[in-house]
């Protein structure tokens, strides 16, 4: 029964981007639900993840390399991503054990302009690198996040960057 709820949801989803004239790019699969302004489409090779409310999929169990896309609404006045940026790297530096900046760079995410932001973070004594890619839409911030294991994560850019050249909002 699980997996006959999991096969119709999965439907659904495709559904939900086919109705807004999205088609699924070629050897990939839809991981974003409908109920979002966004399709996030990754690797057939790569693993969805249903079990959260976030759009999300990873590499493999034995490499956890994983990307994902969160939403936030701004409070109050309007706030620019290098704003939003700024509190998230404020966070950062106070919430994990060591942060370091590695590189800023302006791209696009679903055909809007993007603040990129590559580091790495220390948590629980363990090191990881992340890129995030925060764009602006519909008076929300929508972030793209690559987290990867330092060794695996410059094996992982290219197909990333697939994922990231897929990503359309509706």
């Amino acid at each position: 029964m699980k997996k006959l709820l999991v096969l119709v949801l999965a439907m659904l989803m495709l559904v939900g981007c086919s109705q807004q004239g999205e088609e699924i790019p070629e050897n990939m699969q839809l991981a974003s639900r409908e109920d979002v302004a966004y399709c996030l489409y990754v690797p057939k090779t790569w693993n969805v993840n249903t079990d959260s409310g976030v759009s999300s999929a990873y590499y493999s169990s034995g490499d956890d390399a994983n990307v994902s896309v969160m939403s936030y609404m701004p409070e109050g006045e309007s706030m620019s991503i290098a704003d939003y940026w700024a509190l998230t790297e404020e966070s950062y530096n106070t919430s994990f054990d060591a942060y370091t900046l590695d590189s800023t760079e302006t791209t696009l995410l679903g055909g809007r302009k993007a603040g990129k932001y590559t580091f790495s973070l220390t948590i629980g004594g363990e090191e990881v690198r992340m890129m995030q890619i925060i764009a602006a839409y519909n008076q929300m911030f929508y972030i793209f996040t690559y987290t990867a294991a330092p060794e695996t994560f410059e094996q992982h850019l290219s197909e990333v960057q697939t994922i990231v050249d897929n990503f359309t909002f509706r």
